[in-house]
């Protein structure tokens, strides 16, 4: 770099103005916009303005109202970018080439001066110099130490943000203000000295200066700012005044490091995310002049072993203690009124809790996820246990519930696996959906007269669950109510029920018997799916549909009467009822769904209706005892697999409302000897009788144009088959039909 380089003030330094109340910022700025002149009229520069309310920037529609900023500082700042000497433009050298600097005495230091000037290793700042400017050192990341004069009364937002190389900084007594993020993101910064004579440390001033060990907080000062020491990884120890009355937002987040905390009387409020992170905080004292604990407050702080809330606390705030796994014991005064949402959540060696007599709800998720949590006393005063406020807690072995709560919420105790036995008082109305989900242990539960409704997945896979009284007030069992409790005998359904939800009582499988009462009026989906142990089940008159499943997989079904009021019978509603022996349809159903009896092997008769319009797929597969069936006169379609693997099935008559024999609809019926097709029927379509093992002969009328592939393959004891002339046989349609001889209008 040739010659000296002189850094001068090149920029006029704007005047001091009063501010108008009521002026918009956008007001503000075009009264102050302009050139701004400078010893060479031909490098004079345009400016902008920024307005800073404390540490806050406005907004270019936001108002200056004195009255709202009572003793906060109001700065008005020129964004500009520097014009560098003559001597220093003409070297042909760039800003960020700027290595050494020499401030002449009587200069001062204008913002913005150095910025990003990232080559600048050392600076001297001469004692005519009374504030570092804001921005005037940003983005140096090659300056390791700086001294500042004692002339130097303030250090202004972003003075060395990011200077990351800064090593060490001397700050003299005479420095009354460190401003907004003046030093953020120094992360070499490894010591600090403050002096006394600050009474005024900003928002983010040492945010994220990661080497930072410890720091003394003035005596003058009253507040630790929002963020001003987050993410200091390394500071180990800070020593907070009796003058500090605020711990502020985020203010020692992250400060992984810090093993132990002595709040001074003074503070009277821990507001949001404080000591957020601190994974190392072991301890902490907090005082009695603290009146709140704010949101996430000690979130995350994992080496947290016991806390003394003081009884000068009235809120203990969302998520403030969540996340503190290690946190094994506290005290909770009377005085807390309120304990927000997520308070304690996952703290997993908590081990037990007293709620105090002034709180009125355990609120959503406040002790989810505490799994050493064995024993919680919870007062009259609370009315409403939270959703999933206790959801998690799988040491908690029972629960007794005051009189004073109304409703327990969803999932309010999901998951508590240990939970034995809980006492429900008569002044609750509303069980929630999971209420009581997954609690494995639980073995008997009375709901008392007062509930109306038991809510979806209420008592979902309580497997240890062999009774449950349900009384009259309840007017609706939820889906998947009671799905899983497998260890569930017997169950009296009361007269006031009028709705059995979708799967309610599915995997019950050690349920032998139930009667529904005449108050309802259909059998939701999978109602009963795998009640493996039912061996009956008596259906009142008032029911009119059994949907989809609704019987599926009841293995010991012996028997079941259906009665006429039944208008709809769902897919799979007695698939795999396996010892079912006889079943009729009642008159007014129109079909017999897809799978309705798929598989129930010991049905040997079924009666169908003549309102029975159709038979649909695999509606009867596998029903290997049913010998004969008689289809009605109104069935129009008989479904893909209707009687595939009917292999009892010897005669079969299709009425003459049948235009299709679909794709394997007697496919497997071994024991089928004769058929007679109606001239109604235009196709007989792919392997509609293939296998039929025992078919001797079959006569085909004239109505019939396509036999399609394998339709009768391997029915290996036909011999005689008359087809007429104009059908189109499909290939292999009579492949194995060893016994067939070949016709002179057609070949095999």
């Amino acid at each position: 770099m040739a010659g000296e380089i002189t850094v001068r003030q090149l920029c006029g330094k704007a005047d001091p103005f009063e501010v108008v109340t009521g002026m918009t910022v956008r007001e503000l700025k075009r009264k102050l916009h302009g050139w701004l002149p400078c010893e060479d009229e031909s490098k004079r520069i345009k400016s902008s303005v920024g307005i800073l309310v404390g540490d806050r920037p406005l907004l270019n529609n936001e108002k200056l109202v004195s009255e709202a900023i009572p003793g906060t500082e109001v700065v008005a700042f020129l964004s500009i970018q520097p014009v560098m000497c003559s001597s220093f433009q003409e070297s042909g050298c760039k800003l960020e080439d700027l290595c050494v600097v020499e401030i002449p005495a009587g200069e001062q230091i204008e913002p913005y001066a150095f910025h990003g000037c990232s080559s600048l290793a050392s600076v001297t700042i001469p004692s005519s110099v009374t504030e570092i400017e804001h921005h005037s050192f940003c983005g140096c990341s090659s300056l390791a130490n700086v001294a500042i004069p004692n002339s130097v009364t303030h250090i202004d937002h972003c003075a060395f943000k990011g200077c990351s190389s800064l090593a060490s900084v001397t700050i003299p007594d005479s420095v009354t203000q460190i401003r907004a993020y003046a030093f953020q993101g120094c992360i070499s910064l490894a010591s600090i000295t403050i002096p006394n004579s600050v009474s005024f440390i900003g928002a983010w001033a040492f945010e994220g200066c990661s080497s930072l060990a410890s720091v003394t907080i003035p005596d003058a000062v009253t507040q630790i700012g929002p963020y001003t020491f987050r993410g200091c990884s390394s500071l180990a120890s800070i020593t907070i005044p009796n003058s500090v009355i605020c711990i502020g937002a985020c203010a020692l987040e992250g400060c992984s490091s810090l093993a132990s905390m002595t709040l001074p009387s003074s503070v009277h409020e821990i507001v949001d995310s404080a000591f957020k992170g601190c994974s190392s905080l072991a301890n902490v004292t907090i005082p009695n002049s603290v009146t709140h604990i704010d949101h996430c407050a000690f979130k995350g702080c994992i080496s947290l072993a016991s806390v003394t809330i003081p009884d000068s606390v009235t809120q203990i705030r969302a998520y403030a203690f969540q996340g503190c796994i290690s946190l094994a014991s506290i005290t909770i005064p009377n005085s807390v009124i309120f304990i927000g949402a997520w308070a304690f959540e996952g703290c997993g060696s908590l081990a037990s809790v007293t709620i105090p007599d002034a709180v009125t709800q355990i609120g959503p998720y406040t002790f989810r996820g505490c799994s050493s949590l064995a024993s919680i006393t919870i007062p009259n005063s609370v009315i409403c246990i939270g959703a999933c406020a206790l959801e998690g807690c799988s040491s908690l072995a029972s629960v007794t519930l005051p009189s004073s709560v109304h409703e327990i919420v969803d999932s309010a105790f999901k998951g508590c696996s240990s939970l034995a036995s809980v006492t429900i008082p008569n002044s609750v109305m509303f069980i929630g959906a999971c209420a009581f989900e997954g609690c494995s242990s639980l073995a008997i539960v009375t709901i008392p007269d007062s509930v109306t409704q038991i809510c979806a997945h209420a008592f979902r896979g309580c497997s240890s669950l062999a009774s449950i009284t349900i009384p009259n007030s309840v007017i609706c069992i939820g889906a998947f109510a009671l799905e899983g409790c497998s260890s569930l005998a017997s169950i009296t359904i009361p007269n006031s029920v009028i709705c059995i939800g979708a799967c309610a009582l599915e995997g019950c499988s050690s349920l032998a018997s139930v009667t529904l009462p005449s108050s309802v009026h259909e059998i939701g989906d999978s109602a009963f799916k795998g009640c493996s142990a039912l061996t009956s089940a008596t259906i009142p008159n008032s029911v009119t549909q059994i949907r989809t499943y609704a019987f599926q997989g009841c293995s010991s079904l012996a028997s079941v009467s259906i009665p006429n009021s039944v208008i709809f019978i769902g897919a799979c509603a007695f698939e795999g009822c396996s010892s079912l022996a006889s079943v009729t349809i009642p008159d007014a159903v129109t079909q017999i769904c897809a799978y309705a009896f798929r598989g129930c092997s010991l049905l040997a008769s079924i009666t169908i209706p003549n309102s029975v319009i159709c038979i649909g797929a695999c509606a009867l597969e596998g029903c290997s005892s049913l010998a004969s069936v008689t289809l009605p006169s109104s069935v129009n379609e008989i479904g893909d697999s209707a009687f595939k693997g009917c292999s009892s099935l010897a005669s079969v008559t299709l009425p003459s409302s049948v235009n299709e024999i679909e794709d394997s609809a007697f496919k497997g019926c071994s024991s089928l000897a004769s058929v007679t097709i109606p001239d109604s029927v235009t196709q007989i379509r792919a392997y509609a009788f293939q296998g039929c093992s025992s078919l001797a002969s079959v006569t085909i009328p004239d109505s019939v144009t396509v036999i399609a592939d394998g339709a009768f393959q391997d029915c290996s004891l036909l011999t005689s088959v008359t087809i007429p002339n104009s059908v189109a046989i499909g290939r292999s349609a009579f492949l194995g039909c060893s016994l067939l001889r070949s016709s002179a209008s057609w070949s095999l």
